[in-house]
């Protein structure tokens, strides 16, 4: 293929939008396309499995791949998102499965997202299968460089800041350890001013104080009105971590 020619990408997903194949035609180059466009394998960082992802190329220096759960999306490192040109495959009825086709010949920035004061998740319209949808671009960014997002997971900030959505602030995870940033960065509260809190500062420290001094975690809870969980909690500082 020569040097002026691009390539036309024709995705096959399954019915839960998970990439199946790629398929590869010539058409006209795109704009700020540096490199050429080429099919890499990644390792889903959930099944450990390899799975073909698609490396778009670089947009003004910064990486830039295909969201593969939503087609004719491509996004960049820093969280830059592209429309392109996307059609159904003519082929979509011999695979019974949606088959999309983007055309990377055109191609639109988009840059006006929306963001709710109550949830201040930067967000933009994507239209999924023909409706539509306010998407997160942090969930935009972390499908194209990590893959579909697996039952369970979620797309954790790790500065707890919604508003940074650089890829190296980025990464998936479980709800437990999305909770484990907030209170590391300071963003949830543990201790008594914590509104749900049912001990004082200065109950944690008798918890710990008697325990220390063989009192068993039943006289505790008996004592301060509390379950076994909480108290244990204390003990082996999962809660009230900053109390000292």
């Amino acid at each position: 293929m020569s040097s002026s020619a691009s390539r036309l990408i024709s995705e096959r997903f399954d019915t839960t939008g998970s990439c199946k194949k790629w398929a590869l035609r010539s058409v006209s180059k795109p704009k700020n396309l540096i490199k050429p466009m080429k099919a890499i394998t990644l390792q889903d960082n959930a099944s450990k499995n390899p799975v073909p992802w698609l490396l778009t190329g670089y947009f003004e220096g910064e990486q830039r791949r295909l969201c593969p759960s939503f087609p004719g999306y491509s996004v960049t490192e820093s969280g830059r998102l592209f429309t392109h040109r996307r059609k159904t495959g003519g082929a979509a009825k011999k695979l019974g499965v949606p088959t999309v086709v983007v055309d990377f010949s055109y191609e639109k920035e988009l840059k006006r997202p929306y963001v709710d004061p109550k949830h201040p998740y930067v967000n933009y319209p994507i239209c999924v299968n023909g409706k539509q949808r306010a998407i997160g671009i942090h969930r935009l960014l972390a499908d194209a460089f990590f893959g579909p997002r697996q039952n369970g997971q979620v797309v954790r900030h790790l500065d707890d800041n919604p508003q940074n959505n650089h890829l190296s602030n980025l990464k998936y995870g479980t709800n437990k350890e999305n909770a484990q940033d907030a209170i590391r960065n300071n963003k949830r509260k543990c201790n008594e001013d914590h509104h749900m809190s049912k001990l004082s500062n200065q109950d944690v420290r008798e918890i710990r104080r008697l325990r220390h001094q063989k009192v068993t975690v039943p006289e505790l809870k008996k004592m301060f009105g509390v379950c076994t969980a909480t108290i244990e909690g204390v003990i082996y500082n999962r809660y009230y971590k900053d109390v000292i």
